[in-house]
Parts: structure tokens; C-alpha cells; sequence
């Protein structure tokens, strides 16, 4: 092989021979750099394309989904580990993206657990949500209190969200009866041509991507009160995490 210009004077066709071999060789060089830089940007936009979809419109992260009740156990504790499973689908994106029901359930019952030992719960209120996703998986997150459509927006480009809500007013045909006075979900996209935040709500295994239109989240967004009685008048607020 070839690796630089020889000039060689025995003639004028042989030295032009060696000449173009070497530019050749280079040419071949340059081919297979361009290509495997393509392939490179190729392989990266794929790890993106998933979570986010180029425009204005629509966007949809993929985010780990867990039901609040894994193996299809909706007693005891897994009745009210809606804001457990909101913490794991959060803390997931980065940690532990594939888990087994079994794992998730037993997650879910070590973090109640650990919540009852601190004297939280079993319903929680999102400071206190935002706390444990620190304290018990380093995952730091930002409250936002009476947040619009269009900052929610905003945030959700590159961000999750992490609402508490009245699940009498979300009203999610897939709930178990009675519904859920209060509840908590995680919001992972939008899309404005159906009006609609795409989520992940533990509530059901059904939950994933599911929707809701704007105008129901916004109505059902309250913090918790301390009290169902009281739950619709909880503040409007909600965490922004990272993916």
C-alpha cells in the first residue's frame, strides 16, 4: 500500500502512476471518514428521535412507565402509591430504565416504608414528593407554582413535569372505582393539533402516553390540602425534572 507521494523519474507514465495511487488511497481515506461521521450523527439523532419530535407542535419523551400497582395488586399499600410511582418513572430516565414488576413493586414498598418511618403519607403533597425524589435518588427538581398551558409548554421541550391532581376531575375511564380523590402523574409531552398532554398515569395500567386534554389537567391540577374534603382547593402547582 501506498501511504505517501513518490515521485519516481524513470518515466513520465510511471511517476503519474504513483501519483495517482497515492491520491487515490487518500480519496479512499476521506470517503470512509465522511461516512462513518454520518453514521455517527445518524446513531445520535436516533437516541433523540424517540423523545423528541422536531416542530412546534408535539412533543413526547420516552420515559420508563410503572404502574402504581405492578403485578396487578391494587390492595394495601399500592391503593395510594401513585406519588411513589411518579418519583420512580422521574428518577428511571437516568437510573434504572429497566426494571421488572416485581423490582418496581418492590421499590414502590420500600419507599412507602421508608415514608412512614419520616411520618409522611400515605397521601403526600408535592413538596414532599420533591424531597424524597432528592433525598432518596438524588434527582433535584424546580416547583412551579400556577403554571399556564404555554409555560408547561415550554418546560416539556426538555423536561418532565410532575403534577398532583383531583382524579375525580381527570375522571381516566380506566381508574378503578371509586376514583381516586386525589392523585399524581407524571406529564411527558403535548400535542397542540389534539389539544392534548400526553402522560404517564400510574393510576392504570393502561397509563402510558396516555392523554388528557389541557383543559382537564388545568382543572385538576391541586396540590394536596391535608384533607378530600378540601382537595379542590389545593394550590396549582407543579415540578419540573430533568430527563
Amino acid at each position: 500500500m501506498v501511504k505517501e507521494a513518490v515521485w519516481v523519474e524513470v518515466s513520465d507514465d510511471s511517476s503519474c502512476l504513483v501519483y495517482r495511487s497515492w491520491y487515490t488511497l487518500n480519496m479512499k481515506r476521506g470517503v470512509v471518514i465522511v461516512a462513518l461521521t454520518l453514521v455517527g450523527v445518524l446513531i445520535l439523532w436516533g437516541r433523540y428521535e424517540d423523545r423528541f419530535h422536531p416542530g412546534e407542535f408535539f412533543v413526547e419523551h420516552r420515559v420508563p412507565f410503572f404502574s402504581q400497582a405492578p403485578t396487578g395488586n391494587w390492595s394495601g399499600l399500592f391503593q395510594n402509591a401513585c406519588e411513589e410511582a411518579a418519583i420512580l418513572m422521574v428518577a428511571a430516565v437516568r437510573q434504572f430504565p429497566y426494571l421488572t414488576p416485581f423490582d418496581v413493586e418492590k421499590k414502590l414498598t420500600d419507599m412507602v416504608r421508608y415514608e412512614e418511618k419520616q411520618g409522611i403519607g400515605p397521601s403526600m403533597t408535592l413538596a414532599s414528593t420533591q424531597k424524597l425524589l432528592r433525598d432518596l435518588h438524588g434527582v433535584e427538581s424546580e416547583m412551579i407554582e400556577r403554571p399556564t398551558v404555554d409555560l408547561m409548554k415550554h418546560y416539556l421541550q426538555y423536561r418532565l413535569l410532575v403534577i398532583p391532581a383531583s382524579g375525580v376531575v381527570l375522571a381516566n375511564p380506566q381508574f378503578r372505582r371509586p376514583l381516586p380523590v386525589y392523585h399524581m402523574l407524571v406529564i411527558i409531552g403535548y400535542d397542540d393539533a389534539t389539544g392534548e398532554f400526553i402522560v404517564n398515569d400510574p393510576g392504570t395500567r393502561f397509563g402510558k402516553s396516555y392523554r388528557y386534554a389541557y383543559e382537564v389537567v388545568m382543572h385538576a391540577m391541586h396540590d394536596w390540602t391535608g384533607s378530600q374534603a378540601t382537595i379542590l382547593k389545593g394550590e396549582k402547582r407543579m415540578l419540573v425534572a430533568p430527563l
